[in-house]
């Protein structure tokens, strides 16, 4: 028998996202779940950093389920399906997810008290797994090179978080926890970075030009098939 799950959330409040708990439903409710987004499928579980995420095969494709932490704020997932609907028609082509929506048409659906979605699923495996070679380089970068290039004159009002401490124009932020990087080689790069930053950014950053951008296309949230950049996770 599966535990029921509550129809209202409890709202997320201030808790953080990297100290709540992430959501741990079994196989039976993320089937019923899925069933939200009209598919019927088998269900294999994948692995999340404070989420909870499925993958669904189905007769027409396949796709993940993603439950969000109930810390997560509706407003951060928002953005995200923006961003993704932007790149569709900024940059079509790019490997990344598609929103699948709802059979109610909405793109997230309450599932007890978190908030669930659904997006198409990319073949692959994690960059981490694979031999890194020169012509796969390359191609991560000419991906990079065009989700940036797709996500120009993109905003949203999420998108604007100065207190994020992954926010690239308060970086100094982070070099609080320089000393905790026990390898003397990598301590002093990762400071000499954080001094550039500081002598040759900071002095103009009011003046350059801002955008949003993915900026954690690291080894887990890139996918590789066939020698190629197959899809860029993690929004």
């Amino acid at each position: 028998m599966t535990n029921p799950v509550p129809s209202t959330p409890v709202p997320s409040g201030n808790r953080d996202v990297f100290r709540t708990e992430p959501p741990s439903f079994d196989e039976q409710q993320l089937a019923r779940l899925a069933m939200q987004f009209g598919l019927v499928g088998s269900l294999t579980r994948l692995d999340s950093e404070r989420d909870q995420n499925a993958r669904i095969d189905t007769a027409a494709g396949s796709y993940v389920l993603k439950v969000a932490n109930a810390a997560e704020p509706a407003e951060a997932l928002e953005l995200q399906h923006a961003v993704l609907r932007h790149l569709e028609r900024s940059a079509p082509g790019l490997p990344v997810p598609m929103v699948r929506t709802s059979t109610t048409g909405a793109p997230v659906v309450v599932f007890g008290e978190h908030l669930a979605r659904c997006v198409t699923h990319l073949p692959g495996v994690l960059l981490a797994d694979v031999a890194r070679t020169d012509e796969l380089e390359r191609d991560l970068g000419r991906c990079m090179g065009r989700l940036s290039a797709g996500l120009r004159g993109f905003g949203h009002p999420a998108a604007h978080r100065p207190d994020f401490l992954w926010n690239l124009d308060t970086a100094q932020r982070c070099t609080a926890w320089l000393d905790d990087i026990a390898d003397p080689d990598d301590r002093a790069l990762v400071a000499g970075a954080f001094e550039r930053h500081r002598a040759r950014v900071l002095p103009v950053i009011d003046h350059l030009r801002g955008a949003v951008v993915h900026h954690d296309a690291n080894d887990r949230n890139v996918l590789v098939h066939d020698g190629t950049i197959s899809g860029i996770i993690d929004f």
